[in-house]
């Protein structure tokens, strides 16, 4: 409208929808907005300082267990979840703001799908594993139906134990005494140094082995656990894990998926049926984003819905379907197959790993965010 009105030079070029994104959001400008102070970061910056040692030494332990999968030729599926925001280009532009020198733009969210997705890049020859889910997803009188099965379930395993604690020569009964038997040793190395603060109490059968309930947070927005357990361990990612196992018969297959709450919960929930069918988790660290390759690979999957994700104007039930749809095709096509082996195969994890141990377990051991190895 100004270029119309003459007010600004017809030779300078429009403002492009990436420029005003930019300076919205650029942390010069935010600080000299009296209005809206915060700055936005698109990618969080991982320090070393950041990490303890205690996360340091489970980075490591994390390392060795990756050298084992390769010495072992092992099959790797990793897993997570993304949101993936939908907005178009806005109708406006935003004005130079006082001593600035550069233009950004704006793109407005119209809507976002939260989406969970699974891949093998040393496998491409099971279909990938994809669903997006909303809050009203997540709570049904079919989920606490699972639910209390689970938990009765748990129950009876407990009260089994129980059982077998009371009984000599059985192993819970073995694991009851080995474990009394350090607390007296605890007790008398804290006398045999004057502590007469008594010393850690010997586990009764009860406390060794106590009953868990799982229960249905009401008014919770996050992640449901129960919901990933039954719809996404059960009806998706186990399917999926037995399908390789099948494709591949004498190779070990694992797992890798980071400690995010409802995750651990949710195995915790269906421990007996992960047991029972043999399915194998590796024991990623907290704070360790950096070594999960899958970001990567959900990175390359959002660029190439980026022509979509710009055209969007509205939040239509029509264009969500059509995004969702987009979102799996994409995921699920023999197209992506080739990105799929060269972002989250076995040789990416043993790259990762062997830079992160030459920088001794720290997350600064390399500036190009993700690996690609060639398939």
């Amino acid at each position: 409208e100004r270029q119309v009105l003459g007010e600004i030079d017809q030779n300078i070029r429009p403002l492009g929808v990436q420029q005003v994104y930019n300076i919205l959001q650029d942390s010069e400008q935010c600080a000299a907005d009296p209005e809206d102070q915060r700055v936005y970061t698109r990618h969080r910056v991982y320090r070393r300082n950041e990490l303890s040692a205690a996360n340091i030494a489970k980075r490591q332990a994390y390392l060795f267990e990756v050298e084992q999968l390769e010495q072992a030729e092992a099959i790797i599926i990793c897993c997570d979840e993304k949101v993936c925001h939908f907005g178009g280009t806005p109708d406006r532009h935003v004005t130079l703001p006082m001593n600035t020198s550069s233009y950004q733009s704006c793109a407005p969210t119209r809507f976002k799908l939260e989406q969970w997705a699974a891949a093998c890049g040393d496998d491409c020859s099971v279909k990938r594993p994809w669903t997006v889910w909303e809050l009203r997803d997540q709570t049904s009188e079919e989920l606490q139906k699972q639910l209390d099965e689970c938990n009765a379930q748990a129950r009876r395993i407990t009260d089994e134990q129980r059982a077998n604690a009371r009984v000599h020569g059985t192993p819970e009964h073995q694991y009851l005494v080995w474990i009394n038997t350090q607390v007296k040793i605890k007790r008398l190395w804290m006398r045999a140094n004057a502590n007469d603060s008594g010393g850690p109490k010997e586990w009764t059968v009860e406390r060794l082995f106590p009953y868990q309930s799982h229960d249905i947070k009401e008014g919770t927005k996050k992640l449901n656990f129960v919901w990933y357990a039954f719809e996404v361990y059960r009806k998706l990612l186990f399917p999926y894990y037995r399908e390789i196992c099948r494709r591949n018969p004498g190779r070990r297959v694992v797992i890798q998926e980071d400690n995010h709450g409802p995750h651990l919960k949710a195995r915790q929930l269906l421990q007996p049926e992960i047991q029972q069918q043999g399915i194998v988790f590796v024991n990623h660290p907290g704070n360790s984003p950096d070594l999960a390759p899958i970001e990567g690979l959900q990175g390359e999957h959002e660029r190439k819905l980026a022509g979509f994700i710009y055209e969007v104007r509205d939040a239509q039930a029509s264009t969500v379907r059509r995004a969702k749809d987009l979102l799996r095709i994409t995921w699920q096509s023999k197209d992506f197959d080739e990105t799929v082996r060269g972002k989250v195969c076995r040789a990416v994890y043993v790259e990762l790993a062997k830079r992160c141990k030459m920088a001794g377990g720290g997350n600064h051991f390399r500036d190009d965010v993700y690996i690609h190895v060639d398939a």
